[in-house]
């Protein structure tokens, strides 16, 4: 029996590995970067409505400031510091020190009079989306890929078309006629 010699295999490990394991943990690194991003950034627009933590009231009238002024039309800026500030210490006395229970808390015991813009609020940090299918839609690509033209062609270009394909918004920037 002759065996195969062992560069030949690690070869094709090393391109692999270079061709297609390292771009793609690339990309899944970039897709959580920028979902960690978009996290952040509803986090610190909303600290006041999703903090489970205690804030001072100084603390709470700044954020509430800041929100009232990012939603004008919807937040009232003179009574939403006030409203937030009694509200966080009526629930405190509740057990409510997540921002489902807190919501929960409002439309159980009819409050949405009594806090209108801590009702608003609460509702907006709740159900506000932020994107999140970067990294599942990598996945899903190289997926379908490596299933329907793996039979069909060879490695480098299976890795290169896998690429292309996780990248594809980038490759619609690019100008191929110059």
């Amino acid at each position: 029996m002759k065996r195969q010699p062992l560069h030949h295999n690690s070869f094709h490990s090393d391109s692999f590995r270079s061709f297609t394991y390292l771009p793609i943990i690339d990309s899944i690194n970039t897709a959580l970067k920028h979902r960690i991003s978009a996290y952040s950034s509803i986090y610190s627009r909303f600290r006041v409505v999703l903090s489970s933590g205690f804030l001072s009231d100084i603390e709470i009238q700044e954020e509430c400031r800041k929100l009232a002024a990012d939603y004008p039309t919807d937040l009232s800026t003179l009574s939403f510091s006030g409203e937030m500030t009694q509200f966080l210490a009526f629930a405190r006395q509740r057990d409510c020190t997540t921002p489902q229970s807190r919501a929960e808390l409002i439309g159980l015991e009819g409050l949405q009079q009594t806090f209108p813009n801590v009702d608003i609020a609460l509702r907006m940090g709740l159900s506000i989306m932020a994107t999140n299918c970067t990294g599942e839609r990598s996945f899903s690509k190289l997926n379908i890929i490596k299933n329907r033209l793996r039979s069909s062609m060879d490695h480098m270009r299976l890795s290169s078309l896998a690429i292309l394909s996780i990248e594809s918004e980038l490759l619609r920037t690019i100008k191929f006629d110059t």
